[in-house]
C-alpha cells in the first residue's frame, strides 16, 4: 500500500489512548482521520482534531461503514477488538488493522512487534502492538542494544493504568501519588507476552512463586518448572504442596545451613518430579571471596538424588 494520503478510522476515541492517537494523526502529514467511533460520545464534535473541525464521533454500536478507509486502529478495551475484525474483513480484507489492545498478541497471523524498531514488510496488514511494559522495555533498550554485552533487567512502574476513561483505584491520584500501588501481580497478559517471546528465541521461561497460590496461578501459564527463592527454602509445607503440582523444582539455598537443606531435601526427594538444589550466596552482588564454589562438591555428595547447580549474583 503506497499512497500520498491514508484515510484512518479509529475505533475507541474516548479514552486516553484514543485521544493520543487523534493528536498524532492531527500532526501527521500523510494521515487523515476520516472516522472515529465511540459508544459514549456519539454525535459530539472531536475537539482535539484541527484538520476537520466538523468531524464528529460515530456510534460504535451502529453498523460500521468504512468507505475508502485504508487503516483501522483499535483503541478498545481488551477483548473488544476481536468483535470487529471479522466484520471489517468482510467489508474489505485489504484494510490494514492495528490493535492497541491484547486481543491478537498471541495470534501468529498478526505481526506482534513495534514496527518502528522492527522489520516489517509492506505486505503485512495485521499488526498487534505489545503491551505498555513490553513496549517501554523494547524502546528503552533499542538505542543501546549494540553496546549491551550482558543481561538486561527492566523494571516497570506505571504512572496510570488503563485508558483512564473509567475512574478506579489504579488511576486515582489520591491513592497512587505517595507510593507504588500493586498492580496485577499475577495472571497478567504481560506474563503471557514475555513467555511467548522467550519461547520464540529458545529461552526457557521460569517464574519464582513466593507462595503455593502463586504457583497455582503459574500453572495456568504452563510453566515447565518452578524456581524457588532462598527465602522459601525452609517452608517445607508450602514446598510439598508445590511439588504435588507435578513440575520440576529448582531451589536456591542462600542463607540456609546444611542441616536446613537436609530437611528440605529429605522432604522433597521422593515427592518432587525433579529436584535441583543451587549453591547460593545471598549477597547482591557478592564479594568473590564469599562465593566458595567448593560447596558444590559437598552438596553433590550429600544430596545424590538432586541435580546440584549454582545461583550466581556476580556482576560479570
Amino acid at each position: 500500500m503506497s499512497k500520498n494520503k491514508y484515510k484512518i478510522a479509529l475505533l475507541g476515541g474516548r479514552g486516553f489512548v484514543g485521544q493520543e492517537i487523534i493528536k498524532i494523526i492531527d500532526n501527521h502529514k500523510y494521515f487523515d482521520l476520516s472516522l472515529v467511533y465511540s459508544s459514549s460520545k456519539a454525535g459530539e464534535k472531536i475537539q482535539s482534531y484541527s484538520k476537520n473541525s466538523e468531524l464528529k464521533y460515530s456510534n460504535l454500536n451502529d453498523e460500521i461503514k468504512l468507505d475508502e478507509i485504508d487503516i483501522v486502529i483499535f483503541a478498545l478495551p481488551n477483548g473488544e477488538s476481536s468483535k470487529f475484525v471479522e466484520k471489517i474483513e468482510k467489508i474489505d480484507n485489504s484494510i490494514v488493522m492495528i490493535d492497541i489492545g491484547s486481543d491478537y498478541r498471541f495470534n501468529n497471523n498478526w505481526f506482534y512487534s513495534i514496527p518502528e524498531i522492527n522489520n516489517i514488510t509492506s505486505s503485512i496488514n495485521r499488526i498487534s502492538n505489545p503491551g505498555c511494559y513490553a513496549t517501554a522495555s523494547q524502546l528503552s533498550i533499542a538505542p543501546i542494544k549494540e553496546f549491551i554485552t550482558s543481561k538486561v533487567s527492566c523494571i516497570g512502574i506505571s504512572g496510570y493504568s488503563g485508558a483512564g476513561a473509567t475512574p478506579n483505584d489504579k488511576n486515582n491520584p489520591d491513592i497512587i501519588k505517595e507510593s507504588i500501588y500493586p498492580y496485577s501481580l499475577s495472571n497478567h497478559t504481560h506474563e503471557k507476552e514475555i513467555k511467548k517471546h522467550c519461547e520464540s528465541i529458545d529461552i526457557t521461561y521460569l517464574c519464582t512463586p513466593f507462595s503455593y497460590k502463586a504457583a497455582e496461578e503459574l500453572m495456568e501459564l504452563d510453566v515447565c518448572g518452578f524456581k524457588i527463592g532462598s527465602g522459601e527454602m525452609t517452608d517445607i509445607p508450602s514446598l510439598l504442596k508445590i511439588a504435588n503440582l507435578g513440575k520440576p523444582m529448582i531451589l536456591s539455598t542462600g542463607m540456609s545451613t546444611l542441616e536446613e537443606i537436609d530437611a528440605t531435601y529429605n522432604a522433597l526427594k521422593d515427592n518432587c518430579k525433579e529436584l535441583s538444589l543451587l549453591n547460593c550466596v545471598s549477597e547482591y552482588p557478592p564479594v568473590y571471596e564469599d562465593i566458595n564454589l567448593n560447596v558444590i562438591n559437598v552438596m553433590q555428595k550429600r544430596y545424590p538424588e538432586a541435580t546440584i547447580g549454582h545461583s550466581d549474583h556476580t556482576p560479570d
